[in-house]
């Protein structure tokens, strides 16, 4: 062998590499380019083999490795491997043993050295022992066991003379190589056995046996082709999973690296002794459209050589399912699973929309399938509540074979679920299929609210007008022994913010955490408030990047800071209140906090520092040094009372008042649209929060009354601002007394009545499709009730109006020639262009401007995420989501700048539709927006 000279500015490459002696040199002419020399490699000889060409004439001179070795020890050494100096390189004869075989391990040595050989496993020495080579190759003898699958290390150390000049080998070489050990004992092979298709509406059965008569116990599970395919999921191989490859954990330390002899290369460390290596990446309720198919069953046990049927009727459904085994017992696993069509003679298949709007008409396909040897004439009737069709029922002659589609206009009136019932016959055959669709308003949300008080022993009647969008409207109605904060609509808000940064639903989440001691919840209520706490922390891994800080939107790689510590903020008070939070995201998320101190930030990037600070207190890691620098420098208002509350928390509550003193409210406006999303509206909740930590009680009790005053307008809030508001003022109230209440409510002839101990009730009433909405409140008890009654839904559509508040907005649609056309000429089949552009023109720098493009009935969008086509002209966006009822895109603008999209759609249906209004927002101040008021079109063939 041979190696390179190291120079100063790259490793020795080839410094490991052994030379032994020359075997063989000549000359050879070159004709044309080309020349051929032929040596021989005698036996035993192997390896790697430098061969130099050399121009007589210039001097100049190519060398290329080649390796050599005689058939049976294929692979004795890996080519190309180049290592350190002191890596000798162990070889197994097989890949793969099982327990009961012995496997050799073989490996370059010399005459009369000592090899110290290791076996380990997880860290575990299981034996070692003390080998003298043989001049050549030297072969050791493993015997494998149970106990070492499913694998060991098979370590080597070789020590050779110290006076030895025969080679250019180091004092010490070492080697590793691990040996993989299959138990046959830990293996089940599960049998599946099912018939050539199932049919849909009958029953299907499905029956397990293992291969090999062993006992077992597994779990059965029936699932929708279409849903295993759209992420190409396969049964976990989970005998790989429990049996997968341990990582070498064993450390060694020696001196022979210092010790030296005729050898005076640099021994560049290939790996640690006994190192672990790197596991090998090559190694083998919303409305549902369709119901799927997803049937479980289990666990059932298996009796050594038993077979076991299950039984069940399969839905009405079209397509193939997957039968997926997974099976386990007494260390052994294993998992099997088989595809099976799902089909009949007669066969019906209808294609809708993922949404309808109320109020649209609508062509709807459905395709009738013939498996029969001959012609058949079909019927097809269809139905469905909540909706009309021109026709209910159709004929159609459809060939052996083949398939015919025939067409049913339905016109849909009100929003909520439709299930649409395709119903075919022929002679003594049948065939159903059942599609639910949500049918949505394409109108604006609108609230009504209505505050009031009602005395002891008094009735109040108060009425609000209803939204014009009929099946729209809900009611509820706010009760509290203090001025009514509009809880309902504020909560509601906050739950059903379409958009999802980390920031939105982590404000969706957090108020609702002091919910069950503020408000007299039923079970029902307490359910949902617990879900949606335990959503937020669900969601949390999507948002989390490698470093443990949270992005701010879904698989961000940058952390953002005030985002983290809003999330960190979050899930400490959801530990108090006995959430389960799991350490993979709260560690991480800590410690990431922990190291990212911002020394040099000013203005709002003080107020993430100061945040920082506090949330470090919170969960007990208070950095006192940092706050020390903080509160020497100059700060804003807003960094002054976080600084406050991060001493408070850390228990230095006179620091924390001495800065609280130093505060005051100021009365300038103000919103960010990023950063640390500060607002004067925002500062007057922190105020709040601090002065409970410091419990002074009675100046918050007029920083609480600005703060409720703020709640209860009629003004915008972000989302941002609401949840600030409430958790700082939902603490305060609760610790305020109650009294007892008692009170009946009736709303259109429906009566609802009960008692309340804490400070507020919601209550759900029945809402009418009247123009208005009235309940009758009665205050049975004797202290006076506050109390707001509160009507939402949605305005008919075509009611928006334009707006180009800080923003321009323009959108044109383009055909496949390239022309700007009206949207309601294009024609059903036609792909086309949307294009959007949004301008700043704000004259200010407008950070997460949300852009909402809907999505009417008739159009389908291509998502390049899916299908891998182009769906935008520009990648300046910060985030993008694409869902059933419209694309979202966020993004940020300077001032005059501007951003330009581009969607690819296709007209999939015939009918009359809505374009839902386009709009742009800035998510943290509604001051700045632009519409595109909707338009209805008629989509023809």
């Amino acid at each position: 062998k041979w190696w390179w000279e190291k120079d100063a500015l790259s490793s020795a490459t080839y410094v490991s590499d052994n030379y032994h002696e020359k075997i063989a040199s000549g000359s050879t002419d070159v004709t044309k380019g080309r020349a051929s020399f032929k040596f021989q490699v005698k036996y035993p000889d192997w390896g790697r083999y430098i061969v130099v060409v050399k121009d007589g004439s210039s001097g100049h001179s190519a060398a290329k490795i080649v390796y050599i070795d005689w058939p049976g020890w294929a692979g004795r050494a890996q080519e190309g491997s180049s290592g350190s100096a002191a890596m000798v390189t162990l070889v197994c004869d097989k890949q793969k043993y099982k327990t009961g075989e012995t496997a050799s391990i073989s490996f370059a040595t010399g005459a009369d050295e000592h090899a110290l050989v290791t076996i380990e496993r997880n860290g575990k020495i299981l034996s070692q022992s003390w080998l003298k080579t043989k001049e050549g190759t030297t072969v050791y003898k493993l015997p494998l066991t149970r106990d070492m699958a499913p694998n060991v290390y098979v370590h080597v150390t070789l020590l050779q003379k110290h006076l030895q000049t025969a080679n250019s080998l180091p004092v010490r070489l070492y080697g590793i190589v691990p040996v993989m050990v299959e138990d046959p004992s830990s293996i089940l092979e599960p049998q599946i056995t099912v018939p050539e298709k199932y049919e849909p509406g009958k029953e299907a059965v499905v029956s397990v046996s293992e291969k090999n008569g062993k006992p077992m116990t597994y779990t059965l599970a029936v699932v929708d082709e279409g849903l295993l395919g759209l992420t190409n999921y396969h049964a976990p191989d989970i005998r790989s999973e429990f049996y997968k490859k341990e990582a070498s954990q064993l450390l060694s330390w020696d001196i022979y690296s210092y010790i030296m002899n005729a050898y005076s290369g640099k021994l560049e460390t290939l790996l640690a002794i006994g190192g672990g290596e790197d596991d090998e990446g090559n190694g083998k309720k919303d409305t549902g459209r369709f119901t799927p198919v997803v049937k479980y069953f289990g666990p059932f046990t298996l009796k050594a050589g038993e077979k076991k049927a299950t039984k069940f009727t399969m839905p009405e459904y079209i397509g193939s399912v997957r039968a997926v085994v997974v099976a386990g017992y007494d260390g052994a696993y294993g998992t099997a699973e088989k595809k099976v069509p799902v089909k009949s003679d007669l066969m019906i298949q209808p294609v809708l929309p993922r949404t309808i709007g109320a109020g649209e008409t609508l062509e709807i396909p459905v395709t009738v399938f013939n498996g029969m040897s001959s012609s058949r004439n079909v019927t097809v009737n269809a139905a469905a509540q909540g909706l009309s069709f021109d026709t209910s029922s159709k004929s159609v002659t459809v060939p052996a074979g083949e398939n015919k589609t025939v067409s049913f206009r339905a016109s849909v009136k009100n929003p909520g679920t439709a299930e649409f019932v395709f119903n075919a016959s022929a002679s003594n055959i049948s065939a159903q299929s059942k599609v639910n669709v949500k049918v949505l308003s394409r109108g604006i949300p609108v609230t009504y609210k209505k505050y009031f008080e009602v005395g002891g022993g008094k009735t109040e009647t108060v009425t609000v007008p209803s939204p014009s969008q009929k099946g729209t409207a809900s009611l509820q109605v706010e009760l509290s022994l203090l001025p009514a904060l509009n809880l309902s609509e504020r909560l509601s808000y906050l739950t059903e913010y379409p958009h999802g940064c980390i920031e939105q639903i982590t404000s969706g989440g957090f108020p609702q955490l002091y919910l069950p001691s503020f408000i007299k919840l039923s079970d029902a209520q307490t359910d949902k408030v617990k879900a949606n706490v335990e959503s937020v922390i669900e969601r949390y891994p999507q948002y989390q990047t490698a470093s443990g800080g949270m992005g701010y939107w879904p698989g961000n790689t940058s952390p953002s800071m005030w985002g983290s510590c809003y999330a960190l903020h979050f899930l400490c008070e959801a530990k108090k209140a006995g959430y389960k939070v799991p350490d993979s995201i709260y560690s991480p998320l800590l410690s990431w906090l922990e190291e990212n101190e911002d020394r040099d930030g000013y203005g709002d990037e003080k107020d993430n520092e100061a945040y920082r600070l506090f949330v470090l207190s919170l969960a007990n890691h208070a950095n006192l040094g940092a706050m020390n620098r903080l509160a020497d420098s100059s700060m804003n208002q807003g960094t002054r009372l976080l600084l406050a509350a991060a001493y408070a928390q850390s228990g230095r509550e006179n620091v924390a008042k001495d800065l609280i003193k130093k505060f005051t409210m100021q009365d300038v406006f103000f919103r960010l649209t990023g950063g640390s999303f500060s607002s004067s509206i925002r500062e007057q909740a922190i105020y709040l929060f601090t002065l409970n930590l410091i419990k002074d009680n009675r100046t918050a009790s007029h920083a609480a009354k600005t703060v409720a005053e703020n709640l209860s307008s009629d003004r915008w809030l972000s989302t941002q601002e609401t949840a600030w508001s409430l958790l700082s003022l939902l603490p305060y109230y609760t610790g305020q007394e109650s009294g007892k209440a008692e009170y009946k409510i009736t709303a259109n002839n429906k009566q609802t009545s009960g008692s309340m101990t804490k400070q507020t009730v919601i209550e759900t009433l029945a809402a009418s499709d009247e123009s208005t909405q009235t309940a009758e409140i009665k205050n049975t008890g004797r202290k006076t009730l506050y109390g707001v009654l509160t009507a939402k839904g949605t305005s008919v559509p075509g009611t928006e109006t334009a707006k180009n508040d800080g923003l321009s907005l323009i959108v044109s649609y383009v055909d496949s020639n390239g022309s700007t056309v009206y949207p309601g000429s294009l024609k059903h089949g036609d792909d086309f262009k949307i294009n959007v552009r949004v301008t700043n023109t704000s004259g200010k720098t407008v950070e997460n401007i949300a852009l909402t493009v809907p999505l009417p009935t008739a159009w389908e969008i291509n998502n390049d995420r899916i299908g891998g086509g182009e769906s935008s002209s520009s990648t300046s966006f910060s985030y993008q989501d694409f869902k059933d009822e419209a694309v979202y895109t966020y993004f940020n603008l300077s001032s005059g700048s501007r951003i330009d999209l581009t969607f690819y759609a296709t007209v999939a249906y015939d009918g009359s539709f809505y374009i839902p209004a386009v709009h742009a927002e800035a998510m943290y101040d509604d001051s700045i927006g632009a519409i595109i008021p909707g338009v209805y079109v008629e989509q023809k063939k």
